[in-house]
């Protein structure tokens, strides 16, 4: 089968916003009824002459800017849509492509610098490039088996919708003998190629982001509540005819649209900043605290203690006067002499001080022969001497 590549697309207009296809693009019709090939986004159509049953239905395209004409066949390429943000309801991102690298898939439209191409397909299908963009499931003999809805169809009216499995035992007679064989089905569905730049992308504020994840799943639920074999999917009247979509550049990506795998440089900057700084505010208030805590201790202590708060380094604080000699560089002080304590000569004995009235020494070790300190006269001067032992 043969890949196109290279060419220049067609831009169909914006995909900015989420869009629902209409319920009858969901159903793949065989081409025939025993053919093992079939397509999604089709049409009932009997009139067109040498066109078969079906057609491309163009209804089951996101859509596209009025000046554009709608092709007879779509699925061969029919172009991309730039901005591009959204998958389609029921769709989801199957691949993507970046501009001069390789891709997830050879994508027909070629990217200009810093542009990145995504393949939207419904969900189980894979992007593919046969004849140009396309989307394909293949359920095959080895394979897993696949549940999806098909249709038929009467005239111009798709009938028998309900859902088969393939592969699938069938039976036929060939020549007079029945033969029973396994049915396999290769299925076809439109990519939706979405083509964005980085500055396309905005950041979604909380209710838009909130209303279109709404939607969304509305969306989904809608399709998934569709009743399978009930009356057959009309076709309408003129389902080729195009609408101007309105670009809604305040939506962020959401559902089967690009993921935001991005953050601005200068919000990171910001982050950044912000965790650093508030962490170092934390930090320092962590330790300021720690301070004040400790600092309390220490003044509750000390007041417990009857320690003055607040006394400086080497501070000397009033003491009352002793009722002791107070020694100072080698020399006694004197007693008062009306205090009742008498200083005698050294040769008239061998007591040092006595008290008024007092018979026995005040202080004299057992086997002393002299005081520890001695008083020497020499006419009217008394000088005191300090004897070391």
């Amino acid at each position: 089968m043969a890949t196109i590549t290279g060419q220049a697309g067609t831009l169909l207009g914006p995909l900015t916003t989420v869009w629902t296809p209409p319920v009858t693009c969901t159903a793949m019709i065989p081409l025939c009824d025993n053919c093992q090939v079939g397509y999604m986004a089709q049409k009932c159509d009997a009139d067109i002459v040498g066109a078969g049953p079906v057609r491309d239905n163009t209804a089951c395209w996101p859509p596209v800017l009025a000046k554009h004409a709608s092709p007879t066949h779509p699925f061969n390429g029919w172009g991309f849509y730039s901005p591009g943000i959204h998958c389609p309801t029921g769709y989801t991102s199957a691949c993507t492509t970046e501009y001069q690298k390789r891709g997830d898939w050879p994508a027909q439209f070629s990217l200009v610098e810093g542009e990145t191409a995504i393949g939207c397909c419904p969900s189980g299908f894979q992007c593919t490039n046969i004849y140009g963009n396309t989307c394909i499931q293949m359920a095959t003999e080895t394979g897993i088996h696949i549940t999806i809805k098909t249709a038929s169809c009467s005239g111009t009216i798709a009938t028998a919708v309900d859902n088969a499995v393939y592969p699938t035992s069938v039976t036929r007679t060939v020549n007079g003998e029945v033969i029973t064989e396994l049915r396999t089905m290769t299925m076809f569905a439109p990519m939706i190629q979405m083509n964005f730049q980085v500055s396309d992308r905005a950041e979604p504020s909380t209710s838009t982001t909130a209303a279109s994840s709404t939607n969304d799943a509305s969306s989904i639920n809608a399709i998934e509540s569709f009743t399978l074999g009930s009356s057959g999917l009309a076709s309408s009247t003129d389902e080729s005819q195009t609408t101007t979509p309105t670009v809604n550049q305040s939506q962020g990506l959401a559902g089967g649209g690009l993921p935001d795998k991005t953050m601005d440089p200068r919000a990171k900057i910001g982050v950044i900043v912000g965790c650093v700084v508030g962490g170092f505010a934390v930090l320092t208030m962590i330790v300021w605290m720690l301070f004040k805590r400790r600092k309390h201790a220490v003044k509750t202590s000390a007041s417990k203690l009857g320690v003055p708060e607040h006394a400086p380094y080497q501070q000397v604080h009033p003491q009352p006067t002793p009722p002791y000699p107070i020694y100072h560089q080698g020399y006694s002080q004197s007693w008062d002499q009306n205090a009742g304590v008498y200083e005698m000569e050294v040769p008239n004995s061998s007591v040092a001080e006595l008290g008024s009235g007092q018979e026995t020494p005040v202080e004299l070790d057992k086997g002393q022969a002299r005081p520890s300190e001695m008083l020497a006269y020499r006419g009217d001067e008394k000088k005191t001497h300090h004897v070391r032992k």
